[in-house]
């Protein structure tokens, strides 16, 4: 009887073993996840059109598409090269800007600030129009992997503002 009494004790130590073991696996797992994927650099961006006047001009006015693209990722994003391009029609005069950037840190953000040329003022008018700009950067991350980010954004009309598509 003190056998099978110790045995039982025995199995009901292994499996309680065995439980806290699974479990304090899966824990650590999860840990390890969460630690990988924030060990990567994240690219996204925001995008806003600002109006401004020149100083002692406050009858001229313009307008600017303030674009910041940044880091989440506790990585630094190596080697940011690509295309900033603006699409637009009704008198806008389309552009595109070289995206060129050694690193991107988390902290130091890559701004681009490009001027409105043409009539702007078919952004107010025209529900019609056609006020496109689109994101495509390619990028190193961990181990010197090749990762790129694509963003578009989209005038609305109604809202005033650029909208992610």
């Amino acid at each position: 009887m003190a056998v099978l009494v110790t045995a039982l004790l025995g199995f009901i130590g292994i499996a309680v073993a065995y439980y806290v073991g699974v479990r304090q696996g899966r824990a650590a797992e999860k840990v390890l996840a969460l630690s990988l994927r924030k060990a990567v650099p994240r690219i996204n961006s925001r995008m806003e059109l600002a109006r401004s006047s020149p100083p002692n001009r406050p009858d001229v006015v313009r307008y600017t598409v303030h674009t910041t693209i940044y880091n989440d990722g506790e990585l630094v994003a190596r080697d940011l090269e690509g295309d900033w391009k603006l699409t637009a029609s009704h008198g806008i005069q389309p552009a595109t800007n070289v995206i060129r950037a050694d690193s991107l840190p988390l902290s130091f953000p890559f701004n681009l600030e490009h001027e409105i040329a043409g009539d702007v003022s078919v952004l107010w008018c025209d529900p019609q129009i056609i006020f496109q700009v689109d994101i495509d950067v390619a990028y190193l991350g961990m181990n010197s992997e090749k990762n790129s980010y694509k963003a578009t954004y989209r005038y609305d009309f109604q809202n005033r503002k650029m909208i992610r598509q």
